[in-house]
């Protein structure tokens, strides 16, 4: 049987099934402010509720979305005035969700459900957008922001990572744990609140463990599981830090009594429920990028990113280790201060200055078709590490402007400074083997 015959029948039966469940939505949710957010990854529904509530700060919000896995509606637990709801695919009666169809189908899904849901609910990424839909929100943009992009609007695709970083809170945490699940904390991980506070998460990007995707970006935002053992050994051998491992990976296989995974509670407490005590309560933070970040950047975590991609994007309060570049014509290494300033002269070089040609230059850069990208080494990671050891250290300063500082330009060094970002010593360390 044609296997795109099969596939057009199960999307039509889940099609059936999605129609159910939106008359029932729309019969029993009644919150003021209703909004759906289909076909996204888990950074872009983190930056949502945190955008709405720059919107509709006191207003009750509903966000519904499709069912995958890697979506951890317990979210809602950790912010106020949010609620997140499922759409499930028929399959659920197997525990299976969306993940299955080949991206096309998924593609059809979610413009099947903005076609359904749009009468009676708002796209949320419409609202973020503004109405011209192509620009954000004003609302949403920090002051830092819009001072930078007055002057280098083209920027934006790269500067816009920065963003959820520089504004300014009551509170140095919007994304935390209720009152009750404070309480309940203390018995369900063994140690107080102070103590996991001051541990260091171990966030591993891995997709795609069980399905393949096309988009080559996917897999470049992934981390080497054996760079990041190495990482915990070494911490483990020379530091007195609690470390935790969220993210992809459920367990490493190896035990100290310093280290903790999911397993260790999975008898206590659900994954999801684990994932987010600790990625909200957490301050030190290494992991590589991806949307897995955007808890902790909403908290104003301290980071390390190894296996970091793309060199385009910097994070506040941070020591950036960026993969090693190597072009496939020339075959040659190609460091990543080499890289930004041919991203950089791109930019400034067009005349029509717009969010369009913008998001075209990042993304040429970002996908890489005409580079290797080769994960780091471990005198790499080694030289990272040292240097974020020194930044979470009360006794300690680290020296932002370090060898590395003068190779980019003085635009971004600017920025580097304002957002207290180190793009670690350990990008010129690379060596074949």
């Amino acid at each position: 049987m044609n296997k795109n015959f099969v596939y057009n029948i199960i999307l039509s039966v889940d099609k059936l099934f999605i129609i159910l469940q939106f008359f029932i939505l729309k019969l029993f949710v009644n919150e003021k402010k209703r909004y759906t957010l289909f076909n996204i990854g888990w950074g872009i529904l983190v930056q949502t509720i945190f955008y709405l509530n720059l919107i509709h700060k006191q207003k009750n919000k509903i966000i519904i979305i499709l069912d995958y896995k890697k979506i951890n509606v317990s979210i809602e637990k950790f912010t106020k005035n949010c609620k997140v709801k499922k759409i499930y695919s028929i399959f659920i009666i197997v525990n299976k969700d969306f993940s299955p169809y080949p991206n096309k189908y998924q593609k059809n899904l979610n413009n099947f459900c903005n076609n359904l849901f749009k009468k009676e609910f708002t796209n949320a990424v419409e609202i973020i957008y503004g109405i011209k839909k192509n620009f954000y929100f004003k609302k949403i943009l920090s002051n830092y922001l819009k001072k930078k992009l007055s002057k280098n609007l083209i920027l934006f695709d790269s500067l816009k990572s920065l963003n959820d970083q520089n504004y300014k809170f009551k509170k140095k945490k919007f994304f935390y744990p209720n009152a009750n699940m404070i309480n309940q904390i203390k018995d369900n991980f063994g140690i107080s609140v102070n103590e996991i506070e001051n541990s260091i998460n171990i966030c591993i990007r891995k997709r795609n463990l069980n399905y393949k995707n096309n988009d080559r970006t996917n897999y470049l935002r992934d981390g080497n599981i054996n760079n990041f053992k190495f990482v915990i050994k070494e911490l483990l051998k020379n530091y007195n830090y609690k470390i935790f491992i969220t993210g992809d990976m459920e367990e490493i296989n190896f035990h100290h009594k310093n280290l903790y995974c999911y397993k260790n509670f999975k008898n206590k407490i659900s994954k999801d429920y684990y994932q987010l005590c600790i990625q909200t309560l957490t301050n030190f933070h290494i992991l590589n990028s991806g949307g897995g970040n955007q808890i902790m950047k909403f908290n104003n975590g301290k980071f390390l990113y190894i296996d970091c991609w793309p060199p385009i994007n910097q994070t506040s309060n941070s020591v950036i280790l960026y993969k090693n570049i190597f072009d496939k014509k020339k075959k040659i290494f190609v460091n990543c201060f080499e890289y930004i300033k041919m991203y950089e002269k791109d930019c400034f070089k067009e005349k029509i200055k717009n969010l369009e040609v913008s998001k075209k230059i990042f993304l040429k850069y970002f996908e890489a078709k005409n580079y290797d990208i080769i994960d780091n080494n471990r005198i790499q990671i080694l030289k990272s590490l040292d240097e974020f050891i020194k930044f979470i250290s009360p006794k300690k300063k680290l020296n932002l402007k370090n060898k590395t500082f003068n190779k980019v330009s003085s635009f971004y060094k600017k920025i580097l400074l304002e957002n207290r970002c180190l793009l670690s010593s350990g990008n010129l360390n690379y060596k074949s083997k």
